[in-house]
């Protein structure tokens, strides 16, 4: 959510209580691409605190100390299935650290897994651009330069329909 005196903030809503939303974070800096670990109990998240975009690690719900993965700036984490690895984009490339969270939160030298000039390094802070399956394989949005391969997505589409084709009395 962005505040104009904090910039990007991210929020906490618990599904099954009555509470409203409230920030994790209120800083001067951007906070964005939040995803929790598969058992819930770390947030990996971008935060622009450092002068550029860099990926934070912080314990859930005691959020205490954090944890920076050693980047060149980066974007858009996203766990592993198993929570033993975390993936993100920097420089147009998919890289890999691993993680572990016992006794504390070692984290290893990144891996570059592969590089492209066709990924597409932001889906913004809304959203990912990118997820990995359980086996390991990635599905990711990709540049095109040819017209054919463009997807057209139509919002609305049932109210231009009518007025195009209103219903015969």
């Amino acid at each position: 959510m962005l505040d104009p005196n904090t910039q990007d903030d991210i929020w906490i809503v618990d599904p099954g209580g009555d509470e409203k939303p409230k920030p994790l974070f209120s800083t001067e800096y951007s906070e964005y691409n939040p995803t929790f670990s598969p058992d819930g109990r770390w947030l990996a998240y971008v935060s622009d605190e450092s002068g550029q975009s860099e990926i934070y690690l912080l314990e859930y719900p005691n959020a205490g100390q954090k944890w920076t993965v050693p980047t060149r700036g980066a974007t858009n984490p996203v766990w592993s299935r198993d929570g033993r690895e975390l993936y993100y984009i920097s420089d147009n490339s998919m890289m890999a650290v691993k993680v572990t969270s016992e006794p504390v939160f070692p984290v290893g030298a990144p891996e570059q897994l592969f590089a492209s000039s066709d990924v597409i390094v932001s889906g913004g802070n809304l959203g990912k651009n990118y997820d990995v399956s359980d086996d390991g394989k990635f599905l990711m949005v990709r540049r095109s330069n040819d017209a054919k391969n463009h997807l057209i997505c139509v919002h609305n589409w049932f109210e231009e329909l009518k007025r195009l084709a209103p219903p015969q009395k």
